[in-house]
């Protein structure tokens, strides 16, 4: 009984965001409209009902809302996998509208028994698709993906083994799904704003007419000899990579000692285990003497410093990256975007945009389940294969897809100061 009314509770607070969500996003993101392209929405419609793990690129922090505006554009209540510490956010409060809105919370870089249990039943249950993000954090690169972690696809085949136990042979699939940004008039004036404002924070003199990846390079600088100094890490005149790399592993090693000297084979998974160990002690419940809460406070808010130490630093590194090689006007908003947050705490609106979402090909996971059962690791390995493929060539199509996207919107709102006059895109682009 509570169940059922909790479901109907959660499908007419879906409905009410899907009504207001373009509202929403324009006014929080400056998206003002989704374009799907290639026939996604065609693409889409052939899969019908079929259980269905949704796995989308993850570039930016708005691919979520994006994920749920195309829901509601299909007419389907997708359910999604986020990070438990997002749940925690304004005391607990946002976590209960994310678990309204149909999402389910995981403790980041550590196995979450009772999370795939509740995952695998909704995916039994066939009522939903499932949007889980496969790279497992944010890239901020629109290029390029991060290493597919195997939870899409394991979660895959122990859906189809509980399915045949339960006597159906039922087809199941992981659809690749490419997402990005197309900017609607000149970003220009507002990456100069947060320039300026970002540089009169730390105290650099503004240089309006210089180039705008020199003023990154230069504020990065700035950056890490702030961090550098605080962490009383010595520069040994090495260049501005090299720094960080080395501010990076020292700050990594002494997250690995303090929380038990952890171990592992590469420096991705290490971080993983880091903030999957971090998150732990941040969501740890109070209980016992007055005293034990109070140790259990202090080790929550170390861990909240450690865990913006961790996230301080894998952002700069993004930034410095962008800073001394190619760097489009998207992945420039995103570097603006990481570095005023660290400054001033909050982000500046940019340009408005356009999302854009491409659909990939299903891949069908019932043929390789006796591989599965024979050789588990070959079977998971082909599917996160076939998933970063097709993956890396939605981004290649989206990166045309963008620039060609782009002349049109600017050169639209040059001309007649609106894009909403312009037949063509205003037939090619949910608004």
């Amino acid at each position: 009984m509570l169940e059922s009314a909790y479901r109907t509770v959660s499908q007419l607070f879906t409905r009410i965001l899907h009504r207001w969500c373009p509202l929403l996003f324009y006014i929080r993101y400056r998206v003002i409209g989704l374009k799907v392209i290639a026939n996604g929405f065609e693409r889409y419609a052939e899969m019908g009902n079929q259980r269905t793990i949704i796995c989308p690129t993850h570039s930016t922090e708005i691919d979520g809302p994006q994920m749920f505006f195309f829901s509601g554009f299909v007419h389907e209540d997708f359910h999604y996998v986020a990070a438990k510490e997002m749940f925690d956010w304004w005391h607990g409060f946002y976590g209960r509208l994310l678990r309204l809105g149909g999402c389910f919370a995981v403790k980041r870089g550590l196995f979450d028994r009772h999370a795939c249990q509740l995952m695998l039943a909704d995916l039994v249950s066939g009522k939903n698709k499932l949007v889980i993000f496969p790279e497992g954090d944010i890239s901020h690169h629109f290029d390029e993906l991060l290493r597919i972690e195997p939870g899409a696809a394991q979660l895959g085949f122990w859906t189809l083994e509980r399915l045949q136990a339960k006597g159906k042979n039922e087809p199941f699939s992981i659809l690749p799904v490419g997402l990005s940004y197309a900017f609607a008039e000149d970003p220009a004036p507002h990456f100069d704003l947060v320039f300026s404002k970002v540089e009169k924070h730390v105290g650099l003199m503004p240089v309006e007419f210089s180039d705008r990846r020199e003023r990154l390079n230069r504020l990065c600088a700035k950056l890490l000899e702030v961090i550098e100094l605080t962490c009383n890490i010595k520069n040994a005149g090495l260049d501005l990579e090299e720094r960080l790399s080395q501010v990076r592993v020292e700050i990594l090693n002494r997250l690995s000692s303090s929380l038990g000297s952890l171990h592992s084979v590469n420096e991705i998974d290490l971080l993983h285990i880091i903030r999957g160990n971090l998150d732990h002690i941040i969501g740890r419940q109070s209980g016992g003497s007055p005293y034990e809460n109070q140790l259990t406070l202090e080790r929550r808010k170390l861990a909240s410093l450690l865990i913006r130490d961790v996230i301080r630093v894998e952002n700069l590194r993004f930034c410095v990256n962008k800073s001394s090689s190619k760097c489009d006007d998207q992945e420039l908003a995103e570097a603006l975007t990481l570095i005023s947050r660290e400054l001033l705490g909050k982000s500046i609106l940019t340009a408005k945009k356009v999302a854009i979402l491409a659909v990939g090909k299903p891949i069908e996971l019932l043929p390789l389940l006796d591989l599965y059962k024979h050789d588990r690791r070959s079977a998971m390995q082909k599917v996160n294969s076939e998933i970063a493929t097709q993956l890396e060539g939605l981004q290649a199509n989206l990166v045309e897809e963008v620039h060609q996207l782009e002349s049109e919107l600017i050169k639209c709102r040059t001309e007649t100061q609106s894009c909403y006059d312009s037949t063509n895109l205003s037939e090619s682009i949910s608004w």
